[in-house]
Order: structure tokens, then sequence, then C-alpha cells
């Protein structure tokens, strides 16, 4: 039983990241269509500034949307995992584990972000 609600936690997990590498390669997309089109347009630093504000703050509102995803996945999984019979030390130590994967795929989501934005400066 322990193990059916770690799979399918898990397995819910990578759908959301999964979720959010698609968001997070739309706004790419879209980015640098938006910056290839001002860049055409003769438009100046300001305005490229002010594209580049405005998708991390589109950046920033997805990352919110998936930590609350996050967060709700992992307090559901600890308290199945309990009623499940897994002892509770274990389940901390698993919760901690997935957190920090969880903040290392992000933090790795947004340098590939920031990456490929540098990239078209």
């Amino acid at each position: 039983r322990i193990q059916s609600v770690v799979t399918a936690y898990e397995s819910g997990i990578r759908k959301l990241q999964d979720q959010g590498n698609g968001v997070v390669n739309g706004l790419i997309a879209d980015a640098k269509a938006e910056y290839a089109a001002l860049k055409q347009a003769g438009a100046g630093k300001s305005a490229l500034l002010n594209m580049a504000v405005s998708y991390m703050g589109k950046a920033t509102a997805m990352e919110k949307e998936i930590d609350a995803g996050f967060n709700k996945l992992i307090a559901g999984a600890a308290i199945e995992l309990k009623a499940a019979g897994m002892p509770q030390a274990d389940i901390d130590t698993y919760i901690s584990n997935l957190k920090e994967a969880y903040k290392q795929e992000k933090d790795s989501r947004r340098n590939a972000l920031l990456d490929k934005a540098k990239s078209y400066l």
C-alpha cells in the first residue's frame, strides 16, 4: 500500500513538472517571437527591457501556481502515507527529499529560462 501511494504521488509530481516545463517552453517561444518583432520594428532597449520584465512576471506567476500544486500534492502524500502505515520519521524524510528535488528542478528551470533569455540579448 505504501509503495502504491508513493508511485501515485510521484507520477503526479512528474506531470506537474512536465506542465511547468511546457509553460516555460511556451513563454520562451512567445518571448522569442516578441523580441524578434520588437527588434525588427527598431524598438529601443527600454521596450526590450519592458518585454523582459513582463515575461519574468509571467514566469513568476506560473511558478507560484506550480508551487501551490506541488505543495498540495506533498500534503496529500503525507496524509495518505500516514494512513498506509508509514512511520512519521520516514514520511518526513521522504517529503523533505521530494521538496529538495523539486527545488533543484525549479532552480534548473529558472536558470534555463534566464539562459535562453540572455542568449537573445
